[in-house]
């Protein structure tokens, strides 16, 4: 048990928190104010015809997903970070935990890239209380799932962190094939394509180990 007056999700520095500044970059990105796309992106050499419905769609798929994605992968860090805390796990859980703290890590700083924005949201703190109770979306998990991963002892941790982790990317499969099948913006999609790529061969990996603990 931890004497800090903060679970260590709420004192973790969660990148998530910002998410209202940053995003209002976002938004310009995908609605064409910046360029057309994310930065560093071509424009096309003729003008294309496209309909105010299909480009206001097309924005709001990718922006969803960037916006759903980047608190998801916030919290699989975090979720990371509390076995590596833990003394005692078993070296298959702790590579697990590194490999998923290292890509969503690097993931989530190429989201930050796009937004253009460093600034904390004044509203982090709020914002931060709603994505710790607003758990369950997209296989995420929710505030007291989070508590009784933090007090467990490492042989229940591993076991909790392995079924919570399953269902994490289960969901961010689930939210990035929406993005490959309904997103528009290539920088978006080649995102959701990686992460169905690295999930699939992830949780195939903890299925299998969850089986030998």
């Amino acid at each position: 048990m931890r004497s800090a007056s903060q679970p260590v999700w709420k004192r973790a520095a969660w990148t998530g928190s910002a998410i209202s500044v940053r995003l209002v970059c976002l938004v310009l990105l995908f609605t064409g104010c910046g360029g057309g796309g994310f930065p560093g992106g071509e424009e096309p050499a003729s003008p294309v015809s496209v309909s105010a419905a299909e480009s206001a769609s097309s924005d709001a798929a990718d922006l969803h997903f960037v916006q759903s994605m980047v608190p998801h992968h916030d919290q699989a860090i975090v979720m990371s970070g509390m076995v590596l805390e833990k003394t005692g796990i078993r070296p298959e859980v702790r590579a697990v935990a590194e490999a998923t703290k290292a890509f969503h890590g690097s993931q989530l700083e190429k989201m930050n890239t796009w937004s253009g924005a460093q600034e904390r949201s004044a509203h982090g703190e709020a914002e931060e209380d709603r994505n710790a109770h607003h758990g369950g979306e997209g296989g995420r998990m929710t505030e007291a799932q989070m508590m009784e991963l933090d007090i467990a002892e490492v042989a229940t941790a591993q076991v909790l962190f392995l079924d919570g982790m399953i269902r994490h990317h289960r969901g961010a499969v689930a939210m990035a094939e929406t993005e490959v099948r309904d997103g528009k913006n290539p920088d978006a999609i080649a995102l959701a394509e990686a992460i169905i790529e690295n999930h699939a061969r992830e949780v195939a990996t903890m299925v299998d180990l969850r089986a030998k603990i």
